[in-house]
């Protein structure tokens, strides 16, 4: 995580807009531009509980408001926009109700910051799984994207108007593509995010973990303490950008089911009980993306705004599993 001394020196004198604030990442961004004394805007769809920080105010309401979007972006020198829809199951059966969320809603964001007095960058959270299925890895900066699923081509379209917006000289800014993120925070809605935070409180609970098919496909395994030094940065050097999409990763690739193990590993260290990991047949349905391989190259970004990863697998999951036990008893 980056220090408090170093994001104030790049926020203080900023405004910053979070989208999705009630949401893991766009959370715990705001949870750490506020800890460091940064003015911040909570955005989210419906109100969120008070955070008691006069630094901080919030604004809720419908994303098919242009005239929102005018509003909320009056003074504000940094967008994150970490709003979406997040499952690629939803997409597919609404694609419509995709294009909405997850394009329609950050075009009307940059029209509104084309539309400011002064320049605003955008920081678009966007997903790894934009290029499809890798034929080698590491995936580096420049693959072209080849979307497989609703989601991803319109996570892709998204990208592309923000870097449209960049050329023309309307905003700053550009896209990080998220690997797998984990680590405490609030947990996602949609069933096939978050994955791994479900497994380890699985683990923690006492089990068992399922595990689909054997496991073998690879993942790149991100703290969100990384993600979100990573936001901070790219926010605080918007033109180091340049309006191009960079992975947010770590450039090391554990099987899921080599993951699993470890999570079932860390929870039994921290509760003395075992954790059986159960293997179960595949569904039918699954999408052609759940059997890719990723690992990601964040060499791009590093030389963009110096960013690069710090927490390993097996610290991050210590970590969690640590905040996870600390917190009252989930229902």
């Amino acid at each position: 995580m980056m220090p408090s001394g170093e994001i104030a020196a790049l926020y203080g004198d900023k405004r910053v807009l979070v989208t999705g604030a009630g949401g893991f990442v766009g959370g715990s961004i705001v949870a750490c531009l506020a800890e460091a004394g940064c003015r911040v805007r909570r955005h989210s769809r419906k109100p969120l509980p008070p955070l008691g920080n006069p630094r901080v105010d919030d604004v809720a309401g419908e994303v098919r408001e242009q005239g929102l979007w005018d509003r909320v972006l009056d003074g504000v020198d940094v967008v994150f926009h970490c709003a979406a829809q997040t499952s690629v199951y939803q997409a597919d059966s609404d694609p419509l109700g995709d294009l909405a969320a997850n394009v329609a809603f950050p075009l009307r964001l940059l029209e509104a910051a084309r539309r400011s007095p002064g320049m605003v960058t955008v920081v678009l959270a966007s997903t790894a799984t934009v290029v499809g299925l890798a034929d080698s890895l590491p995936v580096e900066h420049s693959r072209r994207p080849m979307p497989v699923t609703a989601y991803d081509v319109g996570k892709l379209a998204a990208e592309q108007y923000l870097s449209l917006y960049v050329r023309l000289g309307h905003v700053r800014g550009g896209a990080l593509r998220l690997a797998n993120v984990f680590g405490p925070g609030p947990g996602s809605s949609a069933a096939d995010r978050g994955v791994l935070n479900k497994v380890l409180q699985r683990a923690l609970d006492g089990g068992p973990v399922s595990l689909f098919g054997d496991g073998r496909w690879v993942r790149d395994y991100v703290f969100i303490d990384d993600v979100v030094a990573a936001f901070l940065r790219a926010g605080g050097t918007g033109d180091a950008l340049g309006g191009e999409a960079y992975h947010v990763c770590t450039g090391q690739g554990t099987t899921v089911a080599d993951a699993f193990r470890m999570a079932a590993e860390v929870a039994a260290l921290r509760t003395g009980h075992d954790v059986e990991i159960v293997g179960v047949p595949l569904p039918e349905g699954l999408s052609a993306i759940e059997f890719r391989d990723f690992v990601g190259s964040w060499d791009a970004l590093h030389r963009a705004v110096g960013w690069r990863p710090s927490v390993s697998l097996r610290d991050g999951l210590e970590r969690t599993a640590a905040a996870f036990l600390s917190r009252p008893p989930h229902p």
